[in-house]
């Protein structure tokens, strides 16, 4: 198989079940935002306020592309289709993309004008589980649906989010296989695929920091970050592999996107001093945004290399990647705020768009970390304040 993403292809955590929202007899009903939405939300996640946003753009010299992602997400409310969801490869897939790229820029379910957007979008992706708990029986969009869910509890404490987050983590630790990795469906056969494997990570890892309690997740964590770094990693050093078999050390076979995806994933997990990010981000050095004059731009890649890159902590190589990466961005956007041309996307445009206004929140969309090699893959550490510590290398 070939990667195929969407297409079928902390700080103090705030008390699970605090300060519940009052839901109404819609059994669907929201409630209202009891939770922080603020400069700095505990967790890992970054500062999402205008002010401190407009601060973390001026540093990493993006001004400009708050317009740019202002236009996208003008573009997407406009695209949501009238159930809540947005149209694409698969819609619960590009539901919560859409989902993140607001929350991304810390619009909530409060927000003056996207907050009825986003209020819809989690309404779809609820709707969406079914009684085997899964948001859609694509192992994609089900790990993106709850990425997006555990972001919006950790924002908003929408209490009406909580038992659907709980039961949606359980199907990704259910489903992950005895050495750590996952693959479609859920197999729990030999093979492995890092590119099914990189979106459960984030979305376990986005429940970690919402607060999900359950007793297997730090365990779940802990076996990813093994799986990626002695399954998934291949030994001649080409970086991350594609697809493997679980138990068996890969040889060779490193792609550019998987070491991006394997990267990132291991910062994610509390590894960024390890060998195997360590030779990652070089193997990444002269990476560039794939953006060819024709066929298909690396939005895939792009949209993991660029966090990798971001969180490395090396101001040189991220100040490369960055400029080159705005460059093409500003430049192929078209007027009304959508991209067009990224690999896997199908028409209606939205994989495309999610993935560039996701890179171009990353300077605030998380705090850009140096943990320890030692911590737990599943902790992370606070300040007195309650705010965020932040490693600087």
């Amino acid at each position: 198989h070939e990667p195929h993403p969407i297409s079928i292809e902390g700080g103090n955590l705030i008390p699970w079940g605090s300060e519940p929202g009052p839901i109404g007899s819609d059994p669907i009903a929201l409630g209202p935002v009891t939770g922080p939405s603020k400069a700095i939300i505990p967790g890992s996640i970054g500062p999402r306020d205008n002010k401190r946003r407009a601060i973390i753009l001026k540093d990493n010299q993006a001004t400009p592309t708050e317009a740019a992602v202002s236009k996208s997400l003008a573009w997407l409310k406009a695209k949501q289709s009238p159930n809540g969801s947005w149209p694409g490869q698969d819609p619960t897939a590009m539901t919560g993309l859409a989902l993140l790229a607001y929350l991304a820029h810390n619009e909530t379910t409060a927000s003056p004008e996207f907050g009825e957007t986003v209020e819809k979008g989690l309404k779809y992706i609820l709707a969406r589980q079914t009684g085997n708990n899964k948001f859609s029986p694509n192992v994609y969009a089900h790990a993106i649906a709850t990425y997006a869910i555990a972001e919006a509890f950790t924002m908003t404490r929408i209490m009406a989010l909580k038992q659907p987050l709980e039961s949606a983590v359980r199907v990704i630790l259910d489903g992950q296989q005895s050495h750590g990795g996952f693959d479609y469906d859920y197999r729990k056969d030999q093979r492995f695929d890092t590119s099914v494997t990189g979106w459960q990570i984030q979305a376990l890892k986005a429940a970690k920091i919402a607060g999900v309690d359950d007793p297997d997740l730090d365990r779940a964590l802990a076996r990813s970050a093994r799986f990626l770094q002695y399954d998934a990693y291949a030994n001649d050093g080409s970086g991350f592999v594609y697809e493997g078999k679980a138990g068996s050390p890969t040889q060779a076979g490193g792609r550019t996107s998987m070491t991006g995806v394997g990267t990132l994933c291991l910062q994610m997990l509390g590894k960024a001093t390890s060998p195997q990010v360590r030779s990652g981000l070089r193997t990444l050095r002269k990476a560039e945004l794939d953006w060819p004059a024709k066929g298909k731009a690396g939005v895939y890649a792009g949209y993991y290399i660029a966090q990798a890159k971001y969180h490395a902590g090396d101001k040189l190589e991220w100040l490369r990647w960055n400029r080159q990466m705005q460059k093409k961005l500003l430049a192929r956007q078209f007027d009304d705020g959508h991209w067009e041309q990224g690999d896997y996307d199908n028409g209606s445009h939205v994989y495309t768009t999610t993935l560039c206004t996701l890179m171009l929140e990353v300077y605030y969309r998380y705090l850009p970390t140096t943990p320890d090699s030692s911590r737990d893959a599943g902790s992370t550490e606070t300040m007195a304040s309650g705010d965020v510590e932040v490693y600087v290398r």
